[in-house]
């Protein structure tokens, strides 16, 4: 079964009587991460809740103590680059109710009556509402989540936005950055994600930028059929059940994982390659200042590079894929070799293609030479231009004209070449496009 996470904007069909959608945190010891026994507790047969506060967060759990302290660990770096992403500091505290086994709490512990269906149904859920002005009149967000991969992380991520910036963007931006944040790897491992996600991006046939970049909510059908369910219960107390949720709604929760999925593979690249990292941030911050930039304003200027670089992502991505590694060069200068002209360019084995500067015209002869040596892994042995075995390490070369590629071909230490078509000359060491990290040591190509 796929989780998804969500974020739910408090309206008057989600509240019920006797339930306030304000979470309030008990008393709690002042020390980060120290656990106090929730007093909600009740004779009924359930887990032990434990209230977990570091800095700004309040985590409410039945995890045991070390899950707990790594789950609150987890939250808090995704707070961090939240933070360090849109450049503002989170307003307030959160309070976060993360749940392994929701059937067991006390109908009372969760302040809100969706809770057993948000975390146990879709995987998570963030709830925000409006302060009275006596407070501030800021906004509230309350965080409720599963323990499955990345949805505490994600939800942070939608409690962040909701009340530091009242405003999130489209569903795409919303979800896809929160999920990119929620599956962040903080040490630096490139793409990790549920295997899930990349089936979907392997399916059918891929959606354009143009196409993924769309105002329209993904989200609404899931939404207005936990609003009913609410609505349905209204004069009664407690939770509502789980037995709410039908085989329809878990069609639609499967439509719109697809819709989650390809917004993450769009927000991951935009936000780990350098050609546009700066735009998408400014595009953010445009979002949750609440305008709504048209995909012209936005990435104009640059949609044929974003255009290619998105299908190489969806041609390329796997475990462990670092987008910066792969990053074309668009700003380079390229220019046709005069008869007594040469051009050299220092080649890196931990990179994708690089530019050479040299603007080859087809069947052409053209002489190159590459001196330097290195290395596809920590353990492989060094090796010049010609490669190793299965031609792992090779220099190889590609001819882009029109933002079309041409069949890769091989290069090595010295010789010619004739290229298959005119254009744009890169090269590279061969090598998986999601195992470059550990690549190390530079060629000196001279044509």
């Amino acid at each position: 079964m796929r989780w998804f996470f969500m974020r739910v904007m408090v309206c008057a069909a989600f509240l019920a009587p006797g339930v306030c959608c304000r979470a309030t945190a008990p008393s709690i010891e002042p020390s980060a991460g120290t656990p106090s026994t929730n007093s909600k507790t009740t004779s009924q047969p359930c887990s032990p809740i434990l209230i977990y506060r570091d800095g700004r967060l309040i985590l409410h759990t039945d995890l045991p103590p070390a899950t707990a302290q790594a789950t609150l660990a987890k939250m808090k770096g995704a707070l961090r680059f939240a933070e360090k992403h849109w450049r503002r500091r989170l307003r307030g505290s959160l309070d976060c109710y993360v749940a392994a086994d929701a059937s067991r709490w006390p109908d009372k512990a969760f302040p809100h009556p969706l809770a057993r269906v948000w975390i146990d149904c879709i995987g998570g859920a963030t709830v925000c509402e409006p302060l009275p002005a006596s407070s501030g009149g800021h906004r509230k967000a309350t965080v409720y989540a599963s323990t499955r991969q990345g949805a505490a992380p994600h939800e942070i991520v939608h409690a962040y936005c909701s009340q530091t910036f009242g405003h999130a963007g489209p569903d795409w931006y919303n979800e896809g950055v929160a999920m990119v944040i929620g599956y962040h790897d903080h040490n630096g491992h490139g793409v990790q994600c549920p295997l899930e996600v990349l089936a979907t991006l392997r399916q059918g046939s891929p959606q354009t930028v143009r196409q993924l970049i769309q105002p329209m909510s993904f989200t609404s059908a899931t939404y207005d059929s936990l609003a009913l369910m609410a609505e349905s219960r209204k004069n009664l107390q407690g939770q509502v059940p789980k037995s709410c949720w039908t085989s329809a709604d878990s069609e639609n929760l499967a439509v719109m994982g697809k819709a989650y999925d390809r917004s993450w593979s769009l927000c991951y690249l935009l936000l780990h390659d350098p050609n546009y990292q700066g735009q998408f941030r400014r595009l953010g911050s445009a979002y949750l200042a609440g305008h709504r930039p048209s995909y012209h304003q936005a990435f104009g200027a640059m949609h044929e590079e974003l255009a290619f670089d998105y299908k190489a992502f969806l041609l390329h991505v796997d475990m462990g894929y670092r987008v910066d590694l792969c990053s074309w060069e668009w700003g380079k200068t390229f220019r046709e070799l005069e008869r007594s002209d040469s051009r050299s360019r220092t080649i890196r084995a931990a990179r994708g293609y690089q530019a050479t500067g040299v603007m080859v015209a087809r069947d052409q002869c053209y002489n190159y030479e590459a001196h330097g040596h290195w290395c596809t892994s920590a353990t492989a042995s060094s090796t010049d231009a010609d490669g190793g075995a299965e031609g792992k390490g090779r220099l190889e070369a590609v001819v882009m004209h029109d933002y079309q590629l041409c069949t890769p071909f091989e290069l090595g230490t010295s010789g010619s070449f004739t290229p298959p078509t005119s254009g744009h000359l890169y090269v590279r060491c061969r090598d998986s496009w999601n195992q470059l990290a550990d690549n190390t040591g530079t060629l000196r190509v001279a044509f």
